[in-house]
């Protein structure tokens, strides 16, 4: 992920979309995980 030195905002890091705040687990392994636990 690449970081960016904003004048106006500070250090800001790239937004990737498996990465969901403080979460390890990627959304789609989330989703799996959810739907094999209601079995």
């Amino acid at each position: 992920m690449r970081r960016v030195d904003c004048q106006r905002c500070g250090v800001t890091i790239e937004e990737v979309p498996w990465g969901i705040g403080k979460h390890t687990l990627c959304k789609a392994y989330m989703l799996y995980l959810a739907h094999w636990a209601r079995k």
